[in-house]
């Protein structure tokens, strides 16, 4: 009777080890079958993970330092390998690997399966954790919640053991796709605002990384926020979270729609719209429908709550640009401090969460009264509250009105601050009736 080549050497997982009382899911079976599919076909090496395995972590892990080292997995080399780390007689267990696999072709399913079980056992584990923390009574509540997302957020994300750690051979790899990929003209993959010129001096918005969007009350720091959001999720068809800790997710949608249609909202709270501007109105209302656009308009958020906030918006919807409207309004949750220490916190809290979470994040700030008061245009010092926004930040953008009230206004944005590249400045105009931002050069309606 032939073996059927589709199907697992095994259909139901083996017990674990028992871990106060519940068994760690694991299957042995299934792990020989994968390496014997990495000895039928050593190709596969590069793409095996050691994290999947239980029993036989330690012949994975010889597997992948073969493959990193660009030695050639057979046989011999890995018995070698095993000899060295010491392990006895490894012939043996190889040839039962190699028995266990009817063909290298499952190792995608066999794979995807051991990556499951590894993952349920992530859960056992962070969920013991997680009730021995919430049982000792010196901790704080707030404190075992956040390590609890932390933990489960880990899982989601498919993190590694080591969840720092750099995989040098994965990076150096990209990189060289990446510098390739610049030769032939292809741009780097990564968050666009939709601003051509603002786009050209800031490449992208890479993961991870901290865009400070500063300026003085009423010039637009939310209708661009919204004006970006809009079109991450429409025209990049990019998940985006928005978090307003000042407005309430219905004012923000009115302003998408009538930025989108091009209508003024004074006339919309009227009911004034004529036939043209209600069939743009229903077009927006349409396209906004369809958006991977997710709002979360709760007030008075500390540090900790932001942080379970995008925890759940990257978990639930797979947000891949995070907005923070304004830093002004977040605590860090700790008393007794002042304000320059608490915008201190939140601003390190807010790179930490970028990190953690993988995504950029554009934060909203406020500029402080002192380049009004001088009739000149904001710099950097000109951040409010701490010198550590300016420190924290990989690329701070300013917003200023440039000269007198106009329709459409005349406004400056500065690229104060870029990480990664120049710094520069580019002009905007900002319909206020329509809560949107065009480039000055283009003077079209934006879309």
């Amino acid at each position: 009777m032939k073996a059927d080549l589709h199907k697992a050497p095994r259909q139901r997982p083996t017990p674990g080890d028992n871990r106060n009382g519940v068994d760690l899911p694991r299957d042995s079976a299934m792990e020989k079958a994968l390496i014997g599919a990495v000895l039928q076909d050593p190709d596969r090496a590069a793409d095996l993970q050691s994290e999947w395995f239980y029993d036989l972590k330690p012949v994975a892990a010889a597997i992948r330092q073969l493959a990193d080292a660009g030695v050639p997995v057979s046989l011999v080399t890995l018995c070698t390998r095993l000899r060295s780390m010491g392990l006895v007689d490894p012939e043996i267990l190889l040839n039962d690997c190699d028995r266990a696999c009817p063909s290298a072709v499952n190792f995608a399913t066999w794979a995807e399966t051991l990556a499951g079980l590894r993952a349920r056992r992530q859960i056992i584990r962070h969920g013991l954790e997680s009730i021995a923390d919430a049982q000792r009574p010196d901790r704080p509540a707030r404190e075992v919640l956040e390590d609890f997302q932390r933990r489960a957020l880990e899982v989601g994300l498919g993190a590694s053991e080591s969840p720092g750690e750099v995989d040098l051979r994965r990076e150096l790899q990209q990189l060289s796709i990446a510098y390739e990929r610049a030769a032939q003209g292809i741009l780097p993959d990564g968050i666009r605002t939709g601003f051509c010129d603002l786009d050209r001096i800031l490449g992208y918005l890479p993961p991870q990384s901290v865009c400070l969007v500063a300026a003085r009350p009423g010039v637009g720091k939310t209708s661009f926020a919204l004006n970006v959001a809009a079109h991450v999720a429409l025209h990049e068809a990019k998940p985006v979270g928005f978090v307003s800790l000042e407005m309430a997710g219905g004012e923000l949608l009115n302003r998408l729609v009538c930025a989108r249609a091009s209508v003024d909202s004074a006339v919309v709270r009227r009911g004034e719209l004529n036939a043209a501007e209600i069939k743009r109105v229903t077009a927006a209302l349409g396209a906004l429908a369809s958006a991977s656009l997710h709002f979360y308009d709760r007030g008075g958020l500390t540090m900790s709550q932001l942080n379970a906030v995008a925890r759940r918006l990257v978990q639930a919807h797979k947000v891949e640009l995070l907005i923070v409207d304004y830093l002004g309004l977040l605590r860090s949750g700790e008393r007794g401090q002042s304000r320059y220490e608490e915008t201190t916190l939140i601003s390190s809290g807010v790179k930490a969460l970028a990190k953690e979470l993988r995504v950029p994040v554009l934060l909203l700030a406020q500029l402080n009264r002192a380049s009004v008061r001088e009739g000149r245009a904001p710099g950097l010092a000109d951040l409010r509250d701490s010198g550590a926004l300016e420190q924290d930040a990989d690329s701070v953008v300013l917003l200023h009105k440039d000269g007198e009230d106009a329709n459409p206004q005349p406004v400056r944005l500065t690229v104060a601050k870029n990480r990664n590249g120049p710094t520069g400045a580019i002009d905007l105009l900002f319909w206020q009736q329509f809560t949107r931002f065009d480039q000055a050069a283009k003077g079209e309606a934006w879309a």
